[in-house]
């Protein structure tokens, strides 16, 4: 499995894709406050799967 740190997550597509190609996430970059709630969201729901 290869993995990955996403760098300039954004709202976490190129991460979304990269997990749906089989690779694995290991650590995030996120600069700005008000754009990582739609990624703690994904994390939390990914978490509960």
């Amino acid at each position: 499995m290869l993995k990955f740190i996403d760098f300039c997550s954004g709202i976490g597509g190129g991460r979304l894709g990269l997990e749906q190609n089989g690779f694995k996430c290991i650590g995030l970059v996120k600069l700005t406050k008000k754009l990582s709630e739609p990624i703690k969201a994904c994390l939390i729901q990914k978490s509960q799967t």
